[in-house]
């Protein structure tokens, strides 16, 4: 069962993730590190001119070399106040991307309450990673990127979310619990990690073709080096942000007309089973 907001703590935590998102974006501009919002944030920032109701989350992406670059720099600057938090930073943590994280706040989404590390209030940091033009090749790359992340699933949670019901279900369960044991007992989590990130650079810079290889359908997220750059400005929530060259198509590709309301029995999020605004 998901753990509804209130409408203050929807707005609230909106705030708080708006108030991260400017830290980031600061130090993108300090270094010069290109970024672009992503999925339902770009969406929100051209229908909404910011967040999209509902919504309760901020995704950004970046090219992995200045997704790296970010990485080694950030910290530094943002001690103390934030932290960053996820795939090669911390072990078993909910997917392999890396999250931006208000100090002394707590946001566990009822989809991770399951992982032993998790995370406070967020922004989630997408790396865009190349894949190759051959149709065969991507397939392959894909492929084994897929098989590394339900390797990783099923490492970290015993008793993940299964698409079906009554016997199936129950039996889906019960293999995912024994196959969690046997990794446990014989597949570290750094070897998952290493095969998934050797995987995904397998065409580190060798194409102009990228994708999110985090997100559970990477096919749909295939763009261009030349429909991502050059950037285009926007504003969101008042706030002066960056999108993809060819915004529009991209959305129109993952989403379809996403100027379209949604119907209301469709407007979710991702709920939260605990939020902490760290006000004590």
């Amino acid at each position: 069962m998901q753990h509804a907001y209130k409408p203050e703590e929807l707005e609230r935590l909106k705030q708080t993730e708006l108030e991260i998102f400017q830290e980031f974006a600061r130090i993108c501009e300090k270094y010069q590190l290109p970024y672009f919002l992503n999925g339902g944030t770009a969406i929100g920032a051209v229908r909404h001119q910011g967040f999209i109701p509902w919504d309760d989350d901020m995704d950004v992406g970046m090219l992995r070399d200045d997704y790296e670059t970010f990485l080694q720099m950030a910290p530094e600057e943002i001690k103390g106040r934030y932290e960053l938090k996820g795939w090669g930073i911390n072990s078993m943590c909910p997917g392999h991307v890396v999250r931006m994280c208000k100090v002394g706040t707590k946001h566990i989404t009822d989809e991770h309450a399951k992982y032993p590390v998790t995370y406070g209030i967020r922004l989630d940091i997408l790396p865009y990673d190349n894949v190759p033009e051959d149709a065969a090749l991507r397939k392959k790359q894909l492929s084994d990127i897929n098989r590394y992340n339900r390797m990783y699933i099923l490492r970290c949670v015993r008793n993940p979310e299964v698409p079906a019901k009554g016997l199936v279900g129950a039996i889906m369960k019960a293999g995912c619990f024994v196959v969690h044991y046997l990794l446990k007992a014989f597949v570290p989590v750094r070897y998952i990690d290493r095969k998934y990130k050797e995987a995904a650079l397998r065409y580190h810079n060798q194409t102009e073709l990228v994708t999110s290889l985090g997100d559970p359908g990477p096919e749909r997220w295939m763009v261009r080096m030349d429909e991502i750059f050059p950037l285009q400005d926007a504003v969101f929530e008042g706030v002066r942000v960056k999108l993809m060259h060819n915004n529009h198509e991209m959305l129109t590709r993952g989403f379809g007309d996403y100027m379209q309301l949604p119907p209301e029995n469709e407007r979710y999020n991702h709920g939260a089973a605990v939020l902490d605004f760290g006000d004590q």
